[in-house]
């Protein structure tokens, strides 16, 4: 309930359209993201994470992490609204690679059967988190490496090991017998997943190589303009609530074809 708590205050008090408003956030945006990174590692410390659910509480956790620093990837933000600009927006930057990185780190830490029985709620985390990282590994900025992005994590082979765990997934499926009481089919959300997630992927390596072309002096392709070769698709930033199952929507998933 707590991370719900402060996931419904950073909406409330990081909110783009607040921002651009002259009687919004006074404080400079680090300075509202360390108030709340402060709270957050305080509710960290009082999280029971020795127990059985510990990998399931940290990716809560570390998702209501991205959700905090992703506001640095958000280009309709103005530069003047970080302060000391740009070495605060480039900790965010890091810190929401940091946390995107142990985000996956917690959720491959768990069983195939795990996966199984998740919620929905957490595979839209994980849609979240996916495409945090895409904007990560394509963001252009003064000071960020992309080339370190990758070291850290990398996007496509991050899609590939997601890929595995569907099919993983499917695996377990197949194997319950028709006259057993616990017999269940492959979950809806699953049946066209891992194809969907290839359309990630390959979207994102399209973009990628985009940029190094632009960069390279080679002619860039007529369908992209210099917006494109910035960030990814124009999707709303999650916010708590509805949002949150965009990842979920096939619509959402138009974006990559």
């Amino acid at each position: 309930m707590n991370l719900y708590r402060l996931s419904d205050k950073i909406g409330r008090s990081l909110a783009v359209e607040e921002l651009d408003l002259s009687f919004g956030v006074s404080a400079p945006i680090g300075a509202c993201v360390k108030s709340i990174e402060s709270e957050l590692l305080q509710l960290k410390d009082s999280l029971l994470l020795d127990g059985p659910f510990r990998s399931m509480l940290l990716i809560h956790y570390h998702n209501i992490e991205i959700f905090l620093y992703e506001i640095a990837l958000n280009e309709n933000v103005n530069t003047i609204k970080y302060g000391t600009y740009p070495f605060i927006r480039l900790n965010m930057l890091l810190a929401c690679l940091n946390s995107t990185k142990c985000f996956f780190d917690a959720w491959y830490s768990l069983p195939a059967s795990v996966y199984l029985n998740s919620p929905y709620t957490t595979w839209a985390q994980i849609g979240h988190a996916l495409m945090t990282l895409s904007k990560l590994s394509l963001f252009i900025g003064e000071g960020w490496d992309r080339d370190y992005v990758r070291s850290i994590i990398d996007f496509s082979s991050t899609v590939d090991a997601l890929i595995l765990q569907i099919k993983e997934i499917n695996r377990l499926c197949q194997q319950h017998q028709p006259d057993q009481l616990l017999s269940r089919s492959v979950p809806e959300i699953f049946i066209d997943l891992a194809s969907k997630l290839q359309l990630m992927k390959e979207f994102n390596e399209r973009r990628r190589a985009a940029q190094c072309n632009h960069q390279d002096g080679a002619l860039r392709s007529p369908l992209l303009n210099e917006s494109s070769l910035l960030a990814f698709p124009d999707v709303d930033f999650l916010t708590p609530g509805s949002v949150l199952f965009q990842y979920l929507d096939d619509e959402f998933w138009h974006h990559f074809t």
